[in-house]
């Protein structure tokens, strides 16, 4: 039977025996109203899906006193959640569980809110050591939440190592977390795998060799021998002499209007090619100009013996290449034609949907929570802004005013509604009105944004609507952008970009430099062409792992244009770094 809720008088109680727990929640500053929907409930760990209910017998024996408040903060509504909790029994003092808990609707609190300061907090102030397993978990997948948003693999892999021996061995929810942690474990480079061993408990260092075994560095017989009974030995690890394409064809629109671009993507994939070393697979570039349709190009390919086909490089091609009925030789397209591919294809784009979903996760990670969407017009602007408000309030974020424009001459105009300064000037109006003078009064932005998500879709864009911002007393909001921002490539100070924060690709922030100085230095590179060059090397690097690409599998490719891996669809996703402009330039974040 679940008891009722008590009155305020026994919570305010409740709250001077919990201090600091209960008053640092009931201490955040006022929520904005939340749209419905906004904030959904907290992931499971191992998933990105929502909490998936434990046996019962496994749960916390106080789940059904708290299951008000949890109700709240599965809603986003985390001062109901604090009206909800409940007290505890009598006058004694409350049991260690009843403190965990207390703290844990606490934490999730001050996640709603953005207060991550307040999170730890509040988990710092619990006994977790006397806590159930169910509670220790839940707190482990708060903090395992914010890493990931913070694009941190390291410490979201360590704290699931921590989780895994808190599930019961036959509960599905074990073995989702152990592929996660698999996942975290490939997106580590040889600077994050040396910190990952830099005191790593004996279960983390099975997780690492295991890692050396996926890659052929160490034997199988060796690692089970030193690690017996360890949960990665149920992960299936990819095959390990699944051979490369011997022949692979190019197909690109080398003559035309598009054929500086074919040509950028042709440099970076040759250039990959002759750098990857013997043996190389036998390379044929077709070009798709000579051919009615890109169907015929790729009939052609397969006719001359390719065994993968990489392109062709426009949706229409591609989406005529895809719409065959069957597909002879597996297909690696340059671009997403839309909708579900076949089983023998996948796509591979420099999607800057990719990209929004990734600022809307570091801006998340960051503790922001209330944004203004600055976007443009267009088919651009739609499908942009949509993955990110997809990604935003799927996760906790709220929209507080989204601004678009159709030109340059209407940016300042556009800001100004959206912060409500044509507000305050009316105000000003009828204050120098009613005192009868000359009155002067500054302008006063709207409050309650915390963020500003500009989806400027070129330099000049962006260097036009990130001083506008500081014009219209909206200087000092952080400034999160996809790296459209810096379509012109610049990487040297540039004051109106001053303070920007963007992800970019590794291509443009020093990363793979051997090959773009190949390129540069045969005097291939065209301006601006930098990011299909990027696209065409890691089309290579794809191209020779092909027979290990699986989708939705673990497999993480650490490539120029990001890190790459394969979702369920079939689609090449990019995980980017975060740069921001300073005196400097731009550096990675």
């Amino acid at each position: 039977m679940r008891p009722e809720i008590p009155p305020a008088a026994r919570r305010l109680a409740l709250a001077a025996c919990l201090a600091p727990v209960l008053v640092l929640a009931a201490c955040g500053t006022q929520p904005p109203a939340v749209p419905p929907g906004s904030a959904g409930p907290m992931p499971q760990p191992g998933t990105d899906a929502a909490v998936t209910p434990l046996p019962a017998s496994d749960e916390s024996p106080l789940a059904d006193l708290f299951a008000p408040a949890v109700a709240a903060l599965d809603r986003g509504d985390w001062m109901t959640a604090q009206l909800a909790l409940p007290a505890p029994a009598g006058d004694t003092e409350p049991s260690a569980e009843f403190r965990a808990y207390a703290a844990l609707v606490a934490a999730r609190s001050a996640d709603l809110r953005g207060d991550l300061a307040g999170l730890e907090q509040a988990l710092a102030a619990a006994p977790w050591a006397d806590a159930s397993a169910d509670l220790r978990r839940q707190r482990l997948a708060l903090e395992r939440r914010g890493a990931r948003r913070r694009g941190d693999h390291l410490a979201s892999a360590r704290l699931a190592d921590r989780a895994l021996p808190l599930y019961p061995a036959a509960d599905p929810a074990r073995d989702a977390l152990a592929r996660s942690l698999w996942r975290d474990l490939q997106y580590l480079d040889a600077r994050g795998l040396s910190r990952a061993r830099a005191g790593a408990t004996p279960s983390l260092r099975g997780w690492l060799e295991r890692l050396e075994v996926a890659r052929g560095e160490r034997a199988e017989a060796d690692w089970r021998r030193r690690f017996p009974g360890h949960p990665a030995a149920a992960i299936a690890l990819p095959a390990a002499d699944v051979p490369a394409p011997r022949r692979v064809a190019l197909l690109l629109p080398l003559g035309g209007r598009l054929s500086a671009a074919a040509s950028a993507v042709r440099d970076g994939f040759l250039a990959a090619h002759y750098a990857s070393g013997a043996p190389r697979p036998a390379l044929a570039i077709i070009d798709t100009a000579h051919y009615d349709n890109a169907a015929d190009a790729y009939r052609a390919a397969v006719t001359g013996g390719a065994e993968l086909v990489v392109g062709p490089l426009t949706k229409t091609a591609v989406a005529e290449v895809l719409d065959q009925p069957e597909l002879p030789a597996p297909v690696l397209a340059l671009n997403r034609a839309g909708g579900p591919a076949s089983g023998a294809a996948l796509q591979f784009a420099l999607a800057p949907e990719d990209e929004a979903r990734e600022i809307a996760r570091r801006a998340l990670g960051a503790g922001h929570r209330r944004a203004l969407i600055l976007r443009p017009a267009g088919d651009w602007g739609d499908k942009v802004s949509a993955a990110l408000l997809a990604a935003w309030t799927g996760d906790g974020g709220a929209v507080a005013a989204t601004a678009t424009f159709a030109s340059r001459e209407s940016h300042s105009d556009a800001i100004e509604r959206a912060l409500h300064l044509d507000r305050s000037a009316a105000r000003g109006a009828a204050v120098r009105r009613l005192l009868d003078r000359g009155t002067v009064l500054a302008g006063r932005r709207r409050e309650d944004i915390d963020v500003v998500f500009m989806l400027a879709p070129d330099t000049d864009a962006a260097k036009s609507l990130k001083p506008l911002l500081a014009y219209h007393y909206a200087g000092d909001l952080p400034v999160y952008a996809t790296s459209a921002a810096n379509s012109a490539e610049v990487t040297t100070g540039d004051r109106d970009l001053a303070g920007l924060r963007l992800v970019e690709l590794p291509w443009l922030l020093d990363e793979r430099r051997g090959l773009r100085e190949a390129i540069a230095g045969a005097g291939l590179r065209g301006a601006g062409l930098s990011r299909l060059q990027a696209l065409g090397a890691d089309a290579h690097r794809l191209a020779l792992r092909h027979g290990v690409l699986d989708p939705g599998g673990p497999l993480v490719i650490h490539g120029a244009t990001g890190k790459l891996t394969v979702n369920p669809r079939g689609e090449i996703e990019r995980d980017l770094p975060l740069a921001a402009f300073g005196s400097g330039g731009l550096r990675a974040d």
